[in-house]
């Protein structure tokens, strides 16, 4: 008897109707100290601290998404300090084209350096902004917020500005491949490296 052929079996194709939209943004950032903070050798500080650094967010959402935000102090009495936040931004459209959006960030992480008084070093930082979609990939982003130490005398008012990128990336869906198929990752590179200084200067008791 011939036996009917068996069709091939077919692998589950990748469901690329799913994108994820990243953006890299150079930040400049003014610190505008209040009133109740302190230097480290005591005494009020309300010198402004301005500052360089850059923003990475990731998209969780339609709506919302992962920020990274890494800024240190350019010049001034504040020379020395920096500041690594992580937290969550979400976005609204203000206009039916979705060119213009509110946006709002919530982040915390290390901070310190620079004569500022941060305690044992952990920061808050909030945001509220517009951000301005230019072209394909265009991003310009205006906020102002607030950043405080818990544990210290800290405080300030934030003002930012930013400017940068937008990319987007099909991430999968739905399954792409059989249950008993090795997933493996490439494109990858680890290198060890050393670093060492020679003549640090120390500023305060820090």
């Amino acid at each position: 008897p011939v036996r009917p052929a068996q069709a091939a079996p077919v692998l589950a194709q990748p469901d690329l109707a799913h994108f994820r939209e990243v953006a890299i943004l150079l930040t400049s950032q003014r610190y505008l100290p209040t009133r109740s903070t302190q230097a480290l050798g005591g005494g009020p500080d309300q010198d402004p601290v301005d500052l360089g650094g850059l923003e990475l967010r990731l998209g969780l959402g339609p709506r919302s998404f992962l920020v990274l935000d890494s800024s240190a102090a350019a010049r001034g009495k504040a020379d020395g300090y920096m500041d690594v936040f992580l937290g969550l931004g979400c976005e609204v459209d203000l206009v039916a084209s979705g060119r213009l959006r509110g946006v709002a960030k919530l982040m915390a992480g290390p901070a310190g350096g620079g004569n500022l008084d941060v305690g044992g070093g952990a920061a808050i930082k909030a945001s509220l902004g517009l951000d301005a979609r230019l072209g394909r990939s265009g991003l310009l982003s205006a906020s102002a917020g607030y950043i405080t130490a818990p544990s210290a005398s800290f405080k300030a008012r934030v003002l930012q500005v930013q400017a940068g990128r937008r990319f987007t990336f099909a991430a999968p869906s739905g399954p792409t491949a059989p249950a008993d198929r090795t997933w493996a990752w490439t494109g990858w590179a680890f290198r060890p490296s050393f670093l060492r200084l020679t003549a640090p200067e120390r500023r305060g008791e820090a």
